[in-house]
């Protein structure tokens, strides 16, 4: 079984350099990618099991771009731990990775605000 594939995206060289020297004593295949369309790109070709990106990323991509694309076409999980990014993930990603339909919703209030039998 091969080693897992790690993909850091970071513009900072410093910081990327930093990542992949701490990363660099575990039995990972590091990648590495400086903007968003590269990083698409590499989690297309390699499939990494983890992937360490820069929320604030500059360039025509967003670090919340990248993950929202990773995630939409390739699936997985995403958090992000700085700048209440946690919260904005996931109140602007359930919609893609739980849709709630709007009878669903519906149901709840029914059953929970009125206390009105299951309909569903």
């Amino acid at each position: 079984m091969s080693s897992p594939a790690v993909l850091i995206v970071e513009d900072h060289p410093d910081v990327r350099r930093l990542l992949r020297l701490t990363l660099a004593a575990g039995s990972y295949r590091l990648f590495e990618a400086e903007d968003g369309e590269t990083a698409l790109r590499l989690v297309r070709s390699e499939r990494p099991a983890l992937v360490l990106l820069d929320v604030m990323l500059s360039g025509a991509m967003t670090g919340l771009d990248v993950c929202r694309q990773a995630i939409s076409t390739h699936g997985g999980m995403g958090c992000a731990r700085e700048f209440h990014g946690e919260r904005l993930f996931r109140e602007v990603m359930i919609p893609y990775l739980a849709p709630v339909s709007q009878q669903l919703a519906l149901c709840y209030v029914a059953e929970r605000a009125l206390g009105l039998p299951k309909s569903y």
